[in-house]
C-alpha cells in the first residue's frame, strides 16, 4: 500500500504566508513524540518530545515500559463514546466561556467579516450563486463601507450559516460547504474587538465541529456502505487505518488535500483541526499530525488568535490522540513566550498596550490556558503524572532537575488545580519556589498561594516541612501591599495553621494583620475578609478567655465596623452562649460587657424585631453567665451597671 503524504506535512520544506510575510520552514523526515525545539536542534527542526525524554534517562525496563505504555494508549484513539464524553465537556466548558465573556452590544465588522455583512442581502439567492459570488471578487468587500451591527444579530447570523453548511451539504454541495466553511473561518483572524473574539471563537468552532463531523460520517459512510447503500461491513469499534478500505482512505485524502490549497494560514489550520479525526482512517500513529499543527500555529502573528487556534486544537485532538500531552505541553510553551513578548513590549500589537488592556487580554486567554493545561492531564495515570510532573520542574528527588516550561502565573494555577493534594503536598516546597517566581499579569500571585494552601488543609505535607512551608509563603505575603492580597492568602492559611497547632505562627499572623491594618486602613471589602479568620478563630477555640487572650486580637476587634462589627460580636456571644461557658475572669468579663454594649447600641428604630429579640437573649444571656465566686457586692455592682447600661432592654431590668 503506498504511503500517503500530506502536502501540508513537516517532511517538505517550503514557506507559509502570514501577515503579509513569507517564512521560511524546514523540516526534517523523521521526529520524536512531540514537542518543543531545543536551541541546537531549531536549525533543522527537530522536535524533542519532553514525554520521551525521561524514558532515555530512566532504567531501560522502566523506559520500553513506559513508551509502550503510551504509544498503545496513542493507537487505541478515540471511541464513539469517549468522543461524545469529550464533546459534553466541550459543551459545558463553552457555555462557561459565554457567561464569562461578555462585551460591548455593538460590533463594527471589518472586511473579514464581508460573509456577516452579506448574509441578508443574499437572501433568496441559491447556496451555491450566493457564495460562489462571494468569491469572485476576494477585493471588492473592503471597497464596501464598514457597517455596525449587534452582537445578537452577529450571533444570530453565525447560526443561520451552520444551518446554510448543513443544507449545502445535505444538497452534495459539498464545495459549497467547504468553501463557505473556509469564509467562517476567515473571521477568527479579525481581533479588532477582542472582548467579543471568546464568544466568536465559540460560535465560529461550532460551524467547524459541524463541518468536522459531517466530513466524519461520509468517510466512515464509504468504508462501511456501497455506493448503492448496501451494507460492506461495519467498521470494528476500535478500528485502525487497515480495516479501512481503500476508496474511503481516498476521499479522505481528497479531503485533506482540498483543505492543504488553502491560501490562508489561519482557515486551513482551522479547516484541518475541524476534521483532525479523519486522519485516523489513513494513519496508524496521527501524533505528527498535532505536531504539524502545533507548529503551524506558530506562524499565526496576533496572539489572541493564536491563543485560540491552541484552544481549538486541544479540542478536536481529544478525538484523534486523546491521551498524548506531548503536543500540547509544546503548544503550552510556544504560547508561553509569546505571552511573555507581549507584556514585556518586545512584539508590538494593535490594541495590547496600555496596563488596562494587557489585563483584559490576560483575562481573555485565561480560559485557553486552563482548558490546555486541564488536557495535559487528562488520562494521567500515576506512571505518566510523574513524568509530567517532572516536565515542569516539580520533582525533588533530582537535584538537576531543570524546569523545562517556564509558566505563567495563570498556567502555575491551573497546574496546581490538576495536581491531585497528596502531589502538592509531598512537593510544597517545589512548589511554592514555583509561585514565588511567576509573578506577572495573568494572575495575582495571592491566587495561587490561595491554592496551594487549599490543598494542604486538604493532605497535610511531612511533618518535617510544616514550618518551613508557612514561613515561605509568610515572608512574601507579608511584603504585599494590597491588605486584600494578604487577607485572601492568610484566611486559607489560618486554617492550615489551626490544623497543625500552630500558636506561635498564629500569634504572627495576627501581628502582621494588625500592622497593616494601622498602616493602610480598612475599607468594607477587606473587612469581610476579616470577619472570616476572626470567625474561623471563634470557632476553633472552645475558651472565650484564650481567644481573647490572642495577642493583637482584640487590637483586631478595634478596627471593626458597621455591620461586620455587629456580626462578629454576635458570633462571640453566641459562642458563649452555645458552651454554656462561665465567665469569671475579669478582663474577659469588660470586654463582653463593652460588646455588649455595641450590640445594644446597634438597635434602632430600623432595626427588626427578630434581629432585637436575638441580641436582647445573647446579653442576657452573658449576664447570666458571669460568675464572681461568691462575691455578692461585686456581683450585685455588675448587675447595676448592667441595668443601666442595657436600659432598652425589658430582660436585663
Amino acid at each position: 500500500e503506498t504511503a500517503v503524504h500530506h502536502p501540508l506535512s513537516i517532511t517538505r520544506t517550503g514557506t507559509i504566508s502570514s501577515g503579509g510575510r513569507r517564512v521560511v520552514s524546514k523540516s526534517n523526515s523523521t521526529f520524536a513524540s512531540t514537542l518543543r525545539f531545543d536551541d541546537a536542534d531549531s536549525e533543522k527542526g527537530v522536535f524533542i518530545d519532553p514525554l520521551s525524554e525521561p524514558v532515555s534517562e530512566s532504567p531501560p525496563s522502566t523506559g520500553k515500559k513506559l513508551a509502550k505504555l503510551l504509544n498503545k494508549m496513542v493507537l487505541q484513539g478515540a471511541s464513539d463514546e469517549a468522543v461524545e464524553a469529550a464533546s459534553k465537556e466541550w459543551r459545558i466548558f463553552k457555555m462557561l466561556m459565554m457567561q464569562k465573556y461578555t462585551c460591548a452590544s455593538t460590533i463594527t465588522l471589518s472586511a473579514t467579516s464581508d460573509i456577516i455583512s452579506k448574509s441578508i442581502k443574499a437572501r433568496g439567492k441559491s447556496l451555491t450563486t450566493m457564495h460562489l459570488e462571494e468569491l469572485d471578487d476576494p477585493e471588492k468587500n473592503a471597497k464596501e463601507e464598514v457597517k455596525i451591527i449587534s452582537q445578537q444579530e452577529y450571533v444570530r447570523r453565525l447560526r443561520e450559516l451552520n444551518d446554510e453548511i448543513t443544507q449545502a451539504w445535505q444538497q452534495n454541495e459539498r464545495v459549497s460547504a467547504l468553501r463557505l466553511s473556509i469564509k467562517v473561518a476567515r473571521l477568527l483572524s479579525d481581533t479588532s474587538v477582542p472582548q467579543f473574539y471568546p464568544t466568536l471563537f465559540i460560535l465560529v468552532t461550532d460551524i467547524m465541529d459541524t463541518l468536522g463531523s459531517l466530513v466524519w460520517k461520509r468517510i466512515k459512510g464509504k468504508a462501511e456502505f456501497e455506493d448503492e447503500g448496501n451494507l460492506l461491513r461495519p467498521l470494528p469499534e476500535n478500528f485502525t487505518c487497515k480495516d479501512v478500505p481503500r476508496e474511503a482512505k481516498d476521499t479522505c485524502n481528497n479531503w485533506f488535500y482540498k483543505i492543504s490549497s488553502i491560501r490562508e494560514l489561519l482557515p486551513r489550520i482551522y479547516l484541518e483541526m475541524a476534521i483532525l479525526r479523519c486522519w485516523h482512517f489513513i494513519e496508524e500513529n496521527p501524533v505528527h499530525v498535532c505536531q504539524r499543527l502545533t507548529m503551524m500555529i506558530r506562524g499565526i502573528a496576533d496572539p489572541l488568535s493564536s491563543a485560540f487556534a491552541r484552544l481549538y486544537l486541544a479540542h478536536t485532538a481529544q478525538t484523534l490522540i486523546p491521551s498524548e500531552s506531548g503536543f500540547l505541553i509544546a503548544s503550552l510553551g510556544d504560547y508561553t513566550a509569546l505571552f511573555q513578548s507581549v507584556f514585556s513590549g518586545n512584539l508590538s500589537t494593535q490594541w495590547v498596550k496600555s496596563y488596562a488592556e494587557k489585563k483584559m487580554y490576560a483575562r481573555l486567554v485565561e480560559a485557553v490556558i486552563e482548558w490546555i493545561i486541564k488536557r495535559i492531564f487528562h488520562h494521567a495515570d500515576e506512571e505518566k503524572l510523574g513524568y509530567l510532573l517532572r516536565e515542569f520542574g516539580i520533582q525533588t528527588n533530582d537535584c538537576n532537575q531543570t524546569q523545562n516550561i517556564h509558566l505563567l502565573s495563570v498556567g502555575v494555577h491551573y497546574l496546581l488545580k490538576q495536581l491531585p493534594a497528596s502531589i502538592v503536598s509531598n512537593h510544597a516546597v517545589v512548589l511554592l519556589k514555583l509561585v514565588e517566581s511567576s509573578m506577572d499579569l495573568s494572575m495575582a500571585q495571592s491566587m495561587n498561594y490561595r491554592l496551594i494552601g487549599f490543598k494542604l488543609c486538604e493532605c497535610s505535607p511531612p511533618r518535617e516541612f510544616r514550618h518551613a512551608i508557612l514561613s515561605d509563603v509568610l515572608e512574601v505575603v507579608t511584603q504585599y501591599s494590597d491588605l486584600m492580597e494578604h487577607l485572601m492568602v492568610v484566611d486559607v492559611y489560618v486554617d492550615y495553621i489551626l490544623q497543625n497547632s500552630m500558636e506561635n505562627e498564629l500569634n504572627k499572623v495576627l501581628e502582621n494583620i494588625s500592622d497593616h491594618v494601622k498602616r493602610t486602613g480598612i475599607n468594607d471589602a477587606e473587612l469581610v475578609g476579616l470577619e472570616s479568620i476572626i470567625l474561623k478563630l471563634i470557632l476553633q477555640f472552645t475558651d472565650i478567655t484564650y481567644i481573647l487572650s490572642l495577642d493583637h486580637f482584640v487590637d483586631i476587634l478595634d478596627v471593626l465596623y458597621g455591620s461586620t462589627r455587629v456580626s462578629v460580636y454576635k458570633n462571640i456571644l453566641i459562642h458563649i452562649s452555645r458552651n454554656n461557658q462561665t465567665i469569671r475572669d475579669p478582663v474577659t468579663r469588660q470586654l463582653l460587657f463593652e460588646i455588649s454594649k455595641v450590640l445594644h447600641d446597634s438597635i434602632d428604630s430600623l432595626t427588626s424585631d427578630d434581629e432585637c429579640r436575638q441580641i436582647t437573649h445573647l446579653v442576657t444571656r452573658f449576664v447570666q453567665l458571669v460568675y464572681f465566686a461568691g462575691d455578692s457586692e461585686q456581683h450585685l455592682s455588675f448587675l447595676i451597671d448592667c441595668r443601666a447600661t442595657f436600659g432598652n432592654m425589658d430582660l436585663i431590668k
